[in-house]
């Protein structure tokens, strides 16, 4: 929707935007119009490299034009919940599924999602959780993990609780694109082993508990995730991506296969792109060749071995053992999960 925010988040994957852009909601309906002509239903996801609650007239003017569209349009809001009261009442009425990125009590969230201001974020982000919660389909918050809150995994599961959230996803800090600022080090096999004893606590209140690393756990697949479809992402200057990474036309190029034309209101899509990405399946990974559980791992993100391997065909060795830790400790292809991962 838009690369401008309004929170300055610490570990944020993307570059600062130099100048600001905001979605062509022309190109969007094109877009809308594309997946609709192949699928015959939309699915409107709503997200920005910045917050797109910032464009609130343009969500609301897409919105309508999807239900135009498809009667049966679902919509998928990604905020950081950080918005004054008008935006949850309009939420409530015209968004099934909402995530908000939250990364747990105030000493948490102020420390990594403060605001440009530099002022915690803690407050209204809580204040409107607990009022959604009450009133969307599936509200879920998206978890980022860090070393502060890498071992307050169950205290994470409390605190979501007492606001009334019923899912919860969480995610290991990863690199920034296209950076070389580091990160915080934190273990994945020490993130696996508090995540697990966190999700047994969450079951027992009736919470479900997810982590990027079992996405796949449920059911066997060849492809890590949607971007292998790959899952058309319009960007702010007029791209379709197949992920949240390449969130311009010049952030990997690899993961790049269309174009808005503006003067004949068409996207124009490279096949072979398609092809290249398409081609991103567990078999064709040779590092998962004798993996055990591949089936249902699939080689992991495609965005961040492209951000830090250098290619999509790559994988993320370090994050292996962790993996594997938790195919011992939570029961594989049983049941679908009961929500798509943000």
């Amino acid at each position: 929707m838009t690369n401008q925010c309004n929170l300055a988040c610490r570990y944020c994957y993307c570059e600062k935007a130099k100048e600001r852009q905001i979605i062509d909601t022309d190109f969007a309906k094109v877009g809308i119009d594309d997946f609709f002509s192949k699928f015959g239903h939309v699915y409107l996801r709503l997200f920005g490299d910045g917050e797109p609650t910032l464009e609130f007239q343009k969500i609301k003017e897409l919105i309508s034009y999807a239900r135009k569209k498809d009667k049966k349009t679902i919509i998928e809001l990604q905020t950081n919940g950080f918005f004054p009261k008008k935006i949850p009442d309009y939420i409530i009425k015209n968004i099934q599924i909402v995530w908000v990125s939250c990364d747990g009590p105030r000493d948490i969230q102020d420390y990594y999602r403060p605001t440009k201001i530099n002022t915690g974020s803690s407050d209204i982000v809580e204040k409107n959780i607990r009022y959604l919660s009450k009133k969307v389909d599936k509200l879920g918050v998206r978890v980022t993990i860090g070393a502060k809150n890498v071992r307050k995994q169950k205290e994470l599961v409390d605190y979501f609780n007492n606001l009334g959230v019923k899912y919860i996803y969480t995610d290991l800090l990863f690199k920034p694109v296209n950076s070389n600022i580091g990160i915080e080090k934190t273990s994945p096999l020490e993130y696996a082993k508090q995540f697990i004893k966190a999700k047994k606590y969450a079951e027992s209140l009736g919470i479900f508990y997810g982590s990027f690393f079992e996405i796949n756990f449920d059911g066997k697949t060849d492809i890590s995730c949607r971007a292998c479809n790959p899952s058309p992402h319009l960007t702010t200057d007029g791209y379709v991506t197949c992920c949240d990474m390449a969130y311009n036309g010049k952030v990997f190029p690899t993961m790049v296969y269309g174009k808005y034309d503006p003067k004949t209101r068409k996207i124009v899509y490279d096949e072979n792109k398609i092809k290249v990405i398409q081609s991103r399946r567990v078999d064709n990974l040779a590092e998962c060749k004798d993996c055990d559980i591949k089936y249902n791992c699939a080689g992991g993100c495609l965005g961040e071995a492209l951000n830090e391997k250098g290619t999509i065909f790559g994988i993320k060795k370090e994050n292996c053992e962790a993996i594997k830790f938790l195919a011992k400790h939570i029961p594989l292809n049983k049941k679908a999960y009961p929500i798509f991962h943000p």
